[in-house]
This record gives C-alpha cells, sequence and structure tokens, in this order.
C-alpha cells in the first residue's frame, strides 16, 4: 500500500533513465547517499540503477598533489557521468 508522498517504484520492462534522471543520479551518488535511496528518489527499481551506474562508468584523473618543482600528480578515479551516459 502506497502512502501520500511516496513515489512507487518503476514496472519491469520500461524505459531507460532520462538524461534529467541521470543528472540527478550522478548528482545524488557524488552526495553519497545509498543506491535504495537514489532509487527510491527517482522512482526505479534498484537494479536500474545499478545497471546505470555500470553502464556509464568513466575513468578521470584527480590532481592529488604538486610538488615543489610544480608538477602535478594525479590519481585515476571511477566515476559516473550523466553526460556520458546519452
Amino acid at each position: 500500500m502506497q502512502k501520500d508522498g511516496e513515489q512507487t517504484m518503476k514496472q519491469k520492462g520500461t524505459r531507460d533513465l532520462t538524461l534529467t534522471q541521470r543528472r540527478q543520479l550522478e548528482t545524488l551518488l557524488k552526495a553519497g547517499l545509498y543506491k535504495k535511496q537514489i532509487a527510491e528518489q527517482l522512482g526505479v527499481c534498484l537494479a536500474t540503477v545499478y545497471n546505470e551506474i555500470n553502464r556509464e562508468r568513466c575513468t578521470q584523473k584527480v590532481i592529488l598533489w604538486v610538488d615543489y618543482w610544480g608538477e602535478k600528480h594525479y590519481k585515476e578515479i571511477s566515476a559516473y557521468s550523466a553526460d556520458i551516459a546519452e
């Protein structure tokens, strides 16, 4: 039974996420929310969130530190990007 204000989960076999939902997914991931909470906020199945994250993961370089001579040292991280997911 659904309470007032709750979003319903998407039915199996429906369409992929929209660009707006993908950008919201990216924002919520960066905010550190649990994937179950993200699925509830987007109104999609938890598997959809996992599939979307795994489908559009990319590698980004982040400056770790700059040494005395000005040389930048990078660390590569794996992150989700809504723009790549289009």
